[in-house]
């Protein structure tokens, strides 16, 4: 699994060659993850650092009010830059997801560091995502 670069808010997985890096963006609420392949491939998706609901006060460690939001379009990014079964790609995306975690917890990437995602924009609709999107109770385990 996934392994401190030595690099701030990177990680390499020395079992298979992927590493991610999380970079800053001129948006001051975009993050940008940067997923490289060994044969060179890479993939960037955005996501935010914006408070889950915006009207409440913000503390810190506050999972009730994650600030960490991943777009189900970028996760869909990851997918497809799997190019495989749906399994497989669900599989891809939980594992990248678990690199994030890990950078996550050794340089939290927001001072409230809790993901979630924007699958609220999308019920109703039938949208296929290319992989299960994971509930939102195992993203805020992340």
């Amino acid at each position: 699994m996934f392994e401190a670069t030595g690099k701030m808010w990177q990680v390499r997985d020395p079992e298979t060659g992927i590493s991610i890096t999380v970079r800053t963006t001129p948006e001051i609420e975009e993050l940008d993850a940067v997923i490289e392949a060994p044969d060179a491939r890479v993939c960037n998706f955005a996501f935010s650092v914006k408070p889950r609901f915006s009207e409440r006060s913000f503390r810190i460690d506050d999972p009730d009010n994650p600030t960490l939001k991943l777009g189900l379009g970028g996760l869909m990014r990851v997918a497809l830059f799997r190019n495989g079964t749906r399994e497989e790609n669900t599989a891809f995306v939980h594992y990248i997801l678990s690199g994030l975690s890990k950078i996550n917890q050794l340089s939290p990437l927001s001072r409230n560091p809790f993901f979630y995602t924007d699958r609220y924009l999308y019920e109703g609709r039938d949208v296929d995502f290319h992989f299960d999107v994971p509930n939102e109770s195992e993203i805020l385990k992340l």
